[in-house]
């Protein structure tokens, strides 16, 4: 009875540990490019000011042969960012707000969703297939040789909703599962690990949906590759290399949004 109370107390212990391992965005880098391998932080300003997005410099402070140095970094984000985090039912959460695209992160052991909020006047069309996550060294805080090196979270409605069009002032939600039946941070990670992800998407200026709607295959396995969610558009394509000339006569604007968090 003793080995059983203490097993059940160890079991509370390793979970409210696990709650306990706080996550905050540390930045959102916007990056531009007709396909995800071809990004670029050099923006054109027309393309900045359509997407509604500003530069930024920050003084950011690194370790180098034991001395603390600093060094100036510049990017592309989103105007007006504000974060949090917190705990909501059985999930934690981070979230950032902005005046381009939100996301919300919600996360336990097994599980990651995400939640993504247009506050544009464009459609965006984003690929959720998949979500790799990077667990990097943070030598400022004496944090090094992290393992494991990442995690590929694949979405749970893989090959069948993989793409998101969310219209202007709309929401749209997906949840992941780790390819590597790893747990979504590991336990092993220590306070001050850096941790990233990316996003590929693009922006239409005016509505894109007949064209994608073409480019849907009718079904796989008995199951319609398309769903209409709260004025939102979950679907899957025939041709998955897709660029910026994918959609015709319409303008696609591609970005990648990239996203640092800090274990606290």
């Amino acid at each position: 009875m003793k080995r059983v109370i203490l097993t059940y107390l160890f079991f509370l212990f390793c979970i409210a540990g696990y709650c306990q391992r706080t996550l905050k965005f540390t930045d959102v880098m916007l990056f531009c490019g007709d396909t995800k391998l071809t990004v670029s932080e050099e923006w054109n300003s027309s393309d900045a000011e359509e997407l509604g997005i500003t530069h930024v410099t920050e003084n950011r402070f690194y370790e180098l042969s034991g001395q603390r140095r600093s060094i100036d970094i510049d990017y592309w984000t989103w105007k007006n960012e504000r974060t949090g985090n917190g705990v909501f039912g059985t999930y934690s959460y981070l979230k950032e707000q902005n005046d381009g695209l939100s996301i919300s992160v919600l996360y336990n052991r097994e599980e990651l969703a995400l939640l993504l909020e247009n506050n544009t006047n464009m459609y965006i069309f984003i690929d959720l297939s998949t979500l790799m996550l990077f667990y990097c060294d943070n030598a400022d805080e004496n944090v090094t040789s992290v393992n494991p090196i990442g995690n590929a979270l694949r979405n749970k409605d893989f090959h069948r909703f993989d793409y998101v069009l969310i219209p202007p002032k709309k929401k749209a939600e997906t949840s992941f599962y780790s390819l590597q039946r790893l747990p979504v941070f590991p336990a092993s990670l220590p306070k001050g690990t850096i941790i990233q992800y990316d996003v590929f998407s693009y922006a239409f200026s005016t509505n894109p949906w007949d064209i994608i709607e073409e480019m849907i295959p009718e079904e796989i396995n008995g199951k319609e590759l398309f769903e209409a969610r709260n004025g939102v558009y979950y679907f899957s394509l025939r041709n998955e290399s897709l660029t910026s000339n994918s959609f015709g006569y319409i303008r696609a604007l591609g970005f990648e949004s990239r996203y640092h968090c800090k274990l606290y």
